[in-house]
């Protein structure tokens, strides 16, 4: 398994971050877009456009989560 430096961590943990609100940014734009169509298979199209959302989103910010738990281990284990 790969060893991250501090700083790697810290720029993984905003990486996603970004990734995670950049998601949820296109998902609200492509929600935008379907705004107003009619169709019987709208409804199947949307709900796997959420669990897509959701997957994606949930991925970036555990990632995310991860980095930042394991910088605060490389920093503890400095001192």
């Amino acid at each position: 398994m790969r060893k991250f430096n501090e700083k790697q961590l810290y720029e993984i943990e905003k990486i996603f971050d970004h990734a995670a609100s950049q998601i949820g940014v296109q998902h609200a734009n492509n929600l935008m877009q379907l705004k107003g169509i009619k169709s019987k298979k709208l409804d199947k199209h949307l709900t796997k456009m959420f669990d897509w959302y959701v997957e994606s989103f949930d991925m970036y910010r555990t990632i995310s989560a991860v980095a930042a738990n394991m910088r605060e281990s490389f920093i503890k284990s400095k001192d």
